[in-house]
């Protein structure tokens, strides 16, 4: 861990596990805000392909425009032997955890917009109005 990173971010605790590192739960004193923080082991690219993919996403997340569903990058650093993404932080919660927040229910037109996005981010066929019209 760089020393720019240990001044800027206190580690907390460790919330994932990958293939190439680990995701931890990071705090910023001065923004008084958590993190996730996104380490990649750069010893554990198995070829040319992966350090592609390695250079690649931090970039394709820094062009994205803002947006409730997808992940953005607060800050990066790079050394020769990691990448360290440092992204804002995820709640997490599960369908179940949405519906029992409802009070014991979700209005049709949730549903649907819940089922329809499960399914097109399932690889499914896109729904069309006429599949989830009743």
């Amino acid at each position: 861990m760089s020393e720019t990173l240990k001044n800027k971010y206190q580690v907390c605790e460790e919330i994932g596990r990958g293939r190439f590192g680990v995701i931890s739960q990071f705090l910023s004193p001065a923004k008084n805000s958590f993190f996730a923080c996104k380490t990649i082991d750069k010893s554990l690219l198995a070829d040319q392909a992966d350090r592609d993919c390695l250079e690649k996403e931090p970039k394709v997340m820094l062009f994205l425009p803002p947006h409730p569903n997808i992940l953005q990058i607060h800050d990066a650093f790079d050394s020769d032997d990691s990448l360290t993404l440092i992204l804002y932080l995820c709640e997490p919660y599960t369908l179940y955890d949405k519906v029992i927040k409802s009070n014991g229910g979700l209005p049709e037109r949730s549903q649907t917009r819940l089922i329809q996005m499960i399914l097109r981010r399932g690889g499914g066929s896109e729904v069309t109005r006429a599949e989830h019209h009743r």
